[in-house]
């Protein structure tokens, strides 16, 4: 088992959801600051995006992932750290995406669901299609042996 991360592409797109959380706060911001206090306007914006970015790397590089022939295992977080086995028998569906900003840089959104819950268990921001067709690629299989020792039950079933 090889630990993994996702593409590189996923700071920038960790970075963008810090932007939108934190863009209503810096506007109010902005707007109740009267002339002296406003010098320090663009200071405090430069720094506020470099602690963006820092916290957009620091959850890329917590955020690892592996798997096996059995399972895909996710890793993620820093204080709170969350551990998600889930075997591929499990997985129901694999919903991979590409918007048009994720193209040039060859990379996928890949959502994995199992079944009873309404929202995905695992989101992959930003996964190379060759990480992602290697996943897809283990899933196929391990859905393939099951198929077979299904098939080998049901033989020895009937020969008795």
């Amino acid at each position: 088992m090889i630990k993994q991360h996702q593409s590189l592409f996923a700071v920038f797109i960790n970075l963008l959801t810090n932007i939108k959380l934190i863009v209503w706060p810096i506007l109010l911001g902005l707007f109740n600051m009267n002339g002296s206090r406003f010098t320090y306007f663009p200071i405090i914006v430069i720094v506020t995006l470099l602690l963006l970015l820092l916290s957009a790397w620091v959850q890329w590089f917590f955020f690892i992932f592996e798997f096996d022939e059995h399972e895909l295992t996710v890793k993620k977080g820093i204080i709170n750290k969350n551990q998600l086995h889930i075997p591929f028998e499990r997985i129901q569906t694999i919903t991979r995406t590409i918007p048009f900003y994720y193209q040039p840089f060859h990379v996928v959104r890949m959502q994995i669901d199992t079944s009873g819950q309404g929202k995905p268990d695992v989101i992959f921001d930003a996964l190379t299609i060759k990480q992602a067709n290697l996943i897809e690629q283990k899933l196929r299989v391990a859905q393939n042996s099951i198929k077979k020792e299904s098939e080998t039950v049901e033989t020895t079933k009937i020969q008795y």
